[in-house]
């Protein structure tokens, strides 16, 4: 019984200090790896508002730069100028 106690105690201490992948995904992070097809394949399931935050059009820019798709890399790093031109635009 006494062993099966301990058992349970540092479980849950392990639970506690090492808490697991529940982290908030990095678009970066995935191209930082080189794991380009990975951000490709989540762009599939973007929400309009996600298309205004600027790191992940970049991030799925430079994905599909380090694919060989350079024209499409480009269309998504001509679409994040923009978007700096207008955030500019209207904090100005």
């Amino acid at each position: 019984m006494n062993a099966k106690c301990n058992l349970v105690t540092v479980l849950l201490l392990c639970c506690l200090i090492f808490p697991g992948n529940a982290q908030e995904f990095n678009w970066q992070d995935l191209v930082n790896r080189k794991q380009y097809a990975a951000v490709i394949a989540r762009a599939d399931s973007l929400t309009p508002a996600d298309s205004s935050d600027y790191e992940v059009m970049n991030a799925i820019g430079q994905a599909y730069e380090g694919m060989l798709r350079y024209i499409t890399g480009r269309n998504f790093s001509q679409f994040c100028s923009a978007l700096c031109a207008a955030r500019k635009r209207d904090d100005g």
